[in-house]
């Protein structure tokens, strides 16, 4: 797949305070795997800033009472103190958006949003690479997208789930690919 900054987005996905810096109930991921996670995701923010690459955030943001609790649990509600952006990443977000299920396209304005930047080739980042992201990539790729998975930049909650998620991710998905080939 080809790709050119002028048609390229970096997508975060779910980095939320409750999730990687939430209590034990909340976090997504053990704190050895955050900070990797985090230090990486701000190299590839960083990156795309210098070459004035947009960033969007699509954000896990629900109402007290949202149906998807029944499954989830209780997560990222609005007003919730750390149902926010993680600190390293916060001014670094160009636009944020805000979704209520697992996939950042379904009933969000996050479509017409990469239109009007006319985007082509999203590069994924974020968390939980078997959920969020899977379904955020699955949305992209069937809209037409071209989709990257930034290795290093997305994470679940195991090793093990990681390695097979990856390995299903660049099939069906979206080519996986390194921050340091990445050429805007």
């Amino acid at each position: 797949m080809n790709y050119n900054k002028k048609n390229s987005v970096v997508l975060i996905i779910d980095m939320l305070e409750e999730f990687i810096n939430g209590n034990t109930n909340e976090i997504l991921l053990p704190k050895s795997r955050s900070k990797k996670l985090i230090k990486n995701t701000v190299k590839l923010v960083g990156k795309a800033k210098k070459k004035n690459v947009p960033v969007i955030h699509v954000h896990c943001f629900h109402d007290k009472k949202d149906k998807i609790f029944r499954i989830t649990g209780v997560h990222a509600v609005k007003g919730k103190k750390k149902t926010k952006t993680i600190k390293e990443l916060n001014e670094l977000i160009d636009f944020t958006v805000h979704k209520k299920t697992y996939d950042g396209f379904y009933k969000t304005g996050l479509e017409k949003l990469l239109k009007k930047l006319k985007a082509k080739n999203l590069f994924l980042a974020g968390i939980q690479s078997d959920c969020c992201v899977l379904a955020t990539g699955f949305s992209a790729l069937f809209k037409g997208f071209n989709v990257f998975i930034v290795k290093g930049c997305v994470e679940t909650r195991t090793k093990k789930r990681q390695e097979i998620i990856m390995e299903r991710l660049n099939k069906l998905v979206g080519k996986e690919i390194s921050i340091q080939k990445i050429r805007w």
